[in-house]
């Protein structure tokens, strides 16, 4: 007679509000093997309470739609002890210890139901055997046993669970009891001890590679006892790219989650990852590249040994441009000009620690940064030049030395990036760090190397640089003593000052360097790198605490990766440009037009025949010179009343303020109007605040 063991006695669980649910005496029979019909495989569950069902107010329906979120908010608060009910349920099952449903259908071990899986969707409560077959696949997922007072979590293999590799989930015929290895692989829900069987059939290959045909990355090539899915590699590497997560967090996150009560018996696998996560992400930036498939075969020689993902806009000789380009008229300049920004950035930097002497880039020279080598001897041969001549227009730390040099315990202050500027993609081979501060060497370097593969003696250059107007004073002979090549690009070469930079620089100095006054420039605005700044820079508190050669691989990775979603939004960005430039255009000719009759034709032929060419009139004052001088005119003749009302010269000045503001107001309610967003909104109740003081 099969001996019977009395399960556990609950009266009643109490469940907050829930109500009370009773279950009565249960018994199961711990017999291997007992005869039972398919009706008897379930048994009925006791009726639950329930809590009329939620009904909750479409977004549609509300009036206010900045009161949206806050109604959201409300109609799921004014639920909450059924949610608290419901989760609550989960910490126990009715269905404990009945008869397996999973026996009925073929397994005849007749144990009772006290396993359940946390990741099969409304999975049943099952035995131990058919808990392991239907997971025969899911090697990964949490395994939980009722253990007479909760669910405590077990480990697949403790269940004799195996991981068989090379014959589609069945052991290799050729394996034995002796074969089983065990190892710790690591997927996006935890830390994993599993048992996992070899394939020993010939031609199966070693170890290693049975494990990446099975998705697993080991974590060394010799009898691997760690590895990691492709799946966890992957996930990470889109979580790193998006929401900036660190790898140490991201390890203890894991560990959380496979045992958050008890953390030390979880494996810790946090160096071998580092290690791992670091190759895996360069062979992906590799795949990317297409070198693997033969794919850059297809494109210039120039272009062969880099794994950077190129500008599919900008100019590229013989890969994006027509047949006989540089027979185009001179009218025709904007549609083979180059537009590059050159900026720096002070915040992506290192900090001084233990290195690796040995430890460069896995991708050294080929991504978007400048091999170390080669930039180290150009960096021994300027040593000389260290003192450069401070910038004498602006206020901005580039080419200020002593501004911007780096801080304590910090042994690279940042770094130098090239991009284009209408596009917004970086240049490869267009990124330096930097050593004392942005220095126009560190600048020079940096940009000889973003163009020197589209180096074309028909090709315009035009680079916007915060201190443009300083950096090209010397930039022909630096260029033709250091890089001779790039130096017969020098007549072709445009170096102006980004549109909200030039604000900061003279008067004397702005028309020149002005993209709104340089012909064949458009509409570009030459701020871009700034707005790649924003990106990168939520990488910055990862990347300044690693390595040399750690460092440069995560910011290629993410230099790559901004590459490609600009490039998948390429298509929607320019057809929107286009579209509005269309419109632009009809306006702007319409007015011109307008202007054009209603002025005298002596006038305009006059206007004519005069050179478009900008002249620096030294003996004409800029705006604040003749401002000054005019006040102190007006001081020396006595035009101030007693009561200091008569200033007529700021009265002036601040009526053409006005009239400047009120001129922003109106193309602010413009845009309002056009998009009628909260962020629009507030900055035209800030300006319209702004004018009435």
């Amino acid at each position: 007679m099969a001996r019977k063991r009395k399960g556990p006695h609950i009266d009643e669980i109490d469940s907050g509000r829930l109500g009370k649910i009773a279950v009565e005496n249960f018994e199961y029979n711990t017999a291997r093997k007992q005869p039972r019909t398919q009706a008897t495989s379930y048994v009925p569950q006791p009726a639950v309470p329930e809590l009329p069902p939620l009904e909750f107010q479409s977004g549609s329906q509300l009036k206010d739609k900045h009161m949206l979120l806050s109604q959201m908010m409300k109609d799921f608060t004014d639920k909450k002890e059924f949610f608290i009910n419901e989760i609550l349920r989960q910490e126990y099952d009715i269905r404990i210890g009945q008869a397996c449903p999973g026996c009925s259908s073929g397994c005849s071990s007749g144990n009772p139901a006290l396993y359940r899986c946390q990741e099969c969707c409304n999975g049943p409560m099952l035995c131990a055997e058919c808990l392991k077959e239907s997971h025969c696949l899911l090697p990964f997922h949490h395994i939980e046993k009722w253990n007479r007072d909760f669910f405590q979590r077990i480990p697949l293999s403790e269940l004799g669970h195996q991981i068989m590799l090379g014959h589609n989930g069945h052991v290799c015929p050729g394996a034995s009891t002796s074969d089983i290895k065990k190892l710790v692989i690591t997927y996006i829900n935890g830390v994993h001890k599993v048992q996992i069987i070899y394939c020993r059939c010939a031609g199966a290959g070693s170890h290693v590679k049975q494990l990446l045909q099975a998705r697993f990355f080991p974590a060394t090539l010799i009898e691997p006892r760690s590895a990691f899915t492709f799946s966890l590699l992957h996930h990470f590497h889109k979580m790193s790219n998006e929401a900036g997560s660190a790898a140490y967090g991201y390890v203890e996150t894991l560990q959380l989650l496979t045992n958050d009560v008890a953390m030390d018996g979880v494996p810790e696998r946090y160096q071998e990852f580092l290690n791992i996560i670091r190759f895996w992400i360069h062979l992906q930036v590799e795949k990317r590249s297409g070198k693997p498939l033969g794919i850059i075969s297809r494109i210039p020689k120039s272009h062969h040994n880099s794994v950077a993902v190129l500008c599919p806009a900008c100019p590229q000789p013989t890969i994006n441009m027509a047949p006989n380009w540089e027979e185009e008229a001179e009218d025709k300049r904007h549609k083979h000009t180059l537009f590059l920004n050159v900026d720096g950035n002070f915040r992506l930097s290192q900090k001084a620690k233990k290195d690796d002497p040995n430890d460069t880039s896995l991708a050294n020279g080929q991504a978007y940064f400048v091999e170390d080598t080669a930039y180290a001897e150009f960096l021994a041969e300027v040593a000389e030049d260290l003192i450069e001549d401070a910038c004498t227009c602006s206020g901005f730390k580039a080419g200020d030395i002593l501004r911007s040099a780096r801080g304590k315990g910090t042994v690279v202050p940042g770094l130098v990036c090239d991009s284009c500027s209408q596009h917004m993609i970086l240049r490869p081979k267009g990124s330096v760090d930097l050593q004392i501060g942005e220095r126009f060497c560190n600048v020079d370097y940096a940009l000889a190397h973003a163009i020197e593969d589209t180096v074309n003696e028909h090709l315009w250059i035009t680079l916007s640089y915060d201190v443009g107007c300083q950096y090209c004073i010397n930039l022909s002979k630096r260029m033709t003593a250091h890089f001779p090549e790039i130096s017969k690009l020098m007549d072709r070469f445009t170096v102006l000052v980004p549109k909200m930079h030039i604000k900061a620089h003279k008067d004397a100095c702005q028309p020149f360097y002005s993209l709104n006054l340089t012909s064949h420039t458009g509409q570009t605005d030459g701020e871009g790198g700034e707005r790649i700044w924003h990106e990168l820079n939520q990488f910055s508190n990862s990347t300044r605490e690693m390595n040399h050669g750690s460092r440069h691989d995560a910011l290629n990775d993410r230099m790559g990766d901004f590459n490609v979603r600009k490039m998948h939004e390429i298509t929607e960005f320019l057809t929107s440009k286009y579209k509005k430039a269309i419109e632009e255009r009809e306006e702007v000719i319409q007015e011109f037009n307008n202007i054009t009759s209603a002025t005298p034709d002596n006038y305009i032929t006059a206007w004519k025949g005069l050179d478009t060419k900008l002249v620096l009139q030294k003996d004409v004052l800029a705006q604040e010179q003749m401002r000054s001088e005019i006040k102190k005119e007006m001081i020396g003749k006595g035009s101030h009343s007693k009561t200091g009302t008569s200033n007529l010269v700021d009265f002036l000045m601040e009526g053409l303020e006005i009239s400047e503001l009120q001129c922003d107001v109106k193309a602010q309610q413009e845009d309002f109007d056009e998009s009628p967003t909260m962020t629009n909104e507030k900055h035209l109740t800030q300006m319209r605040e702004n004018l009435r003081r």
